[in-house]
């Protein structure tokens, strides 16, 4: 094992701070996108989609929505707990820094509302199966 040397001076540590609000800026984002790129295809494959056409596979398409909007929520979650993750670190060398604490964790208040958006996408897409039989 190879032993790691590396002092954390204060240029470092203002260095590290400011990539990981990089990092934590570029999750947001994601966390954001991701349910809205999801409910906007779930809402154009459906317009698109002609139940009485015999070769439109609707059901099949819901069930592959539905399959996406649980990845999608599997990965709304780990972006969260990458968050917090992240916000930990910048709490750690702001207490390093000797600086005020300018981060909070993400509770589940804040990221209900991406849930939400994933589960119309979910329960549209179970009504799309129900409503082709």
């Amino acid at each position: 094992m190879v032993e790691n040397s590396f002092e954390l001076t204060p240029e470092t540590a203002r260095a590290q701070l400011a990539q990981l609000n990089e990092k934590v800026r570029f999750y947001v984002s994601k966390l954001w996108q991701t349910p809205f790129a999801y409910l906007a295809a779930t809402g154009v494959l459906y317009v698109k989609a002609d139940p009485d056409d015999p070769q439109a596979p609707v059901a099949f398409i819901a069930a592959l929505l539905i399959g996406f909007g649980l990845l999608v929520s599997a990965s709304t979650f780990h972006i969260r707990r990458r968050i917090n993750q992240t916000v930990d670190d910048i709490a750690e060398l702001e207490n390093i820094l000797s600086l005020r604490r300018t981060v909070v964790h993400w509770n589940w208040a804040m990221i209900s509302p991406y849930f939400a958006m994933i589960a119309v996408g979910i329960i549209a897409s179970l009504a799309a199966i129900i409503w082709t039989r």
